[in-house]
């Protein structure tokens, strides 16, 4: 996660705390905003990308109930799912209210289209043992 991180900083659309305000709370563990007003300093409710790291306790939760609230956020482009134990990325990019899947392993580069940055799948787990 590093690597997408460095890649990020000095951008405006990087927050400094990601939370998404809709109908429910959530603390993603990366996301990408753009709205230059938010409507509060503690939460943000238009995100254009998301990203969540998978654990066992979370896995489930984070492909089914967060997909599906975060996915309908009308801002939304992309919500990515990136698993703890093997090079696994799921890319649920949303487009004209339909959303796709797209799975990246080791060796793929994985595009991050809303911001315009690609990085190679095996990068997002640098240091990870």
């Amino acid at each position: 996660m590093a690597s997408f991180r460095n890649n990020a900083q000095g951008r405006e659309e990087w927050p400094q705390w990601p939370k998404i305000h809709g109908r429910r709370v959530c603390y993603p563990d990366i996301m990408v905003a753009c709205d230059r007003q938010p409507p509060s300093d503690y939460y943000e409710n238009q995100p254009l990308l998301i990203v969540e790291v998978l654990s066992p306790s979370t896995e489930t939760r984070d492909k089914l109930e967060k997909l599906a609230a975060y996915t309908s956020l009308p801002s939304l482009r992309e919500y990515f799912t990136i698993a703890q134990e093997r090079i696994e990325i799921d890319r649920y990019s949303v487009s004209n209210g339909e959303t796709t899947l797209t799975r990246y392993t080791e060796g793929d580069d994985v595009p991050f289209a809303s911001i315009d940055l690609t990085l190679p799948a095996a990068s997002l787990y640098a240091g990870v043992e």
